[in-house]
């Protein structure tokens, strides 16, 4: 028995294969969907995996400076730490710790001059600092009082607090004004002018209380006890030095303490001023009358000797000539 099936159009498959095609805007909610799901999941797993407590920064050490205490510091990375990344990743996570923030946040302190920072293991951050070690001030020309701490450099980094006393040098500039995170000078200039004002007090017991920078020449040093010494750059910190020591070395300023001047200058070489007295030329004129008095006795002694020698001669020849006229009598007699 033959099983007749009604033959089926193409018109009808057609229509039932559409029914099970997705619409573009179906696909698209699919995909964003499935893209959400996915994403919702790697955030989950962020989030979860940041905070896992064996993977977080929970001990601090601290080491280095002089002034500034360790607490301070812990306080101040602590507060870098409390935040994240997007609202997602702590930063104490110690895989992604910000240690540049770190270091910059740090150096931002005043008078912090290196740090360093280091993780070890998973748990335990290090941070080592430095100072600036304070060797000069940097003062206003008319207030003395206003001033900046200097490096060993001549570097500016922080405001200084009112001090008395000459414990530190204060360099004063004329034409520059006085700001922080600024050098006062080249470097060279800056280590000579202290060295030079330490071997005044060593040598000399000038103690320096400014020392007054003018322009790119002159270099003034004012005594605590009042009075100046002036110095060239051209002519050099060294040559200005043995300069004044000859001046001093001498019988005329042997005893000349501090406050009993108002200045040496000593910006001219050889040409050395004590207030306005030009001590050189008058100990060169000196000098010169000492040499020809030297000379003039030496003629004086040498014509002495000469007419010494011409009388002893002439007392010789007398006696030769007395002796052979006795022996002329004593013949004649005997004949």
């Amino acid at each position: 028995m033959n099983d007749h099936r009604p033959a089926r159009s193409g018109r009808y498959r057609h229509k039932k294969n559409r029914q099970w095609q997705l619409s573009p805007l179906h696909k698209q909610l699919f995909l964003g969907a499935l893209v959400f799901i996915l994403i919702l999941a790697l955030v989950s797993v962020i989030w979860y995996v940041t905070r896992i407590e064996s993977w977080q920064i929970e001990q601090l050490e601290v080491s280095g400076g002089s002034t500034i205490s360790h607490e301070v510091v812990e306080d101040k990375v602590w507060s870098v730490l409390q935040g994240s990344y997007l609202r997602l990743v702590p930063k104490t996570f110690a895989i992604f710790y910000p240690k540049n923030e770190l270091v910059r946040s740090i150096k931002e302190m005043q008078r912090i001059k290196e740090v360093r920072v280091s993780r070890h293991g998973l748990n335990r951050l290090s941070v080592y600092y430095e100072e600036y070690v304070p060797k000069a001030l940097w003062c206003e020309y008319e207030n003395r009082q206003e001033c900046l701490f200097l490096d060993e450099t001549g570097f500016a980094f922080s405001k200084a607090p009112t001090l008395t006393g000459a414990t530190l040098f204060r360099f004063v500039t004329t034409g520059q004004e006085v700001s922080l995170d600024t050098i006062i000078v080249e470097e060279s200039l800056f280590l000579n002018a202290l060295s030079f004002a330490n071997r005044l007090a060593s040598n000399f017991d000038y103690r320096i209380a400014s020392i007054v920078i003018d322009g790119e020449e002159d270099v003034e040093f004012e005594l605590v006890a009042g009075g100046s010494i002036l110095i060239s750059r051209s002519v050099g910190f060294d040559v200005s030095f043995e300069n004044l020591r000859t001046v001093l070395a001498s019988e005329s300023f042997q005893e000349l303490p501090a406050g009993e001047f108002r200045y040496i200058d000593l910006r001219f070489g050889d040409r050395i001023f004590i207030n306005d007295t030009l001590l050189v030329e008058e100990e060169e004129v000196i000098k010169e009358e000492e040499e020809e008095i030297e000379t003039r006795l030496d003629e004086i002694v040498s014509d002495d000797l000469s007419d010494e020698g011409e009388e002893g001669i002439v007392v010789n020849e007398s006696e030769s000539l007395g002796a052979g006229v006795v022996d002329e009598d004593l013949t004649n007699d005997t004949e």
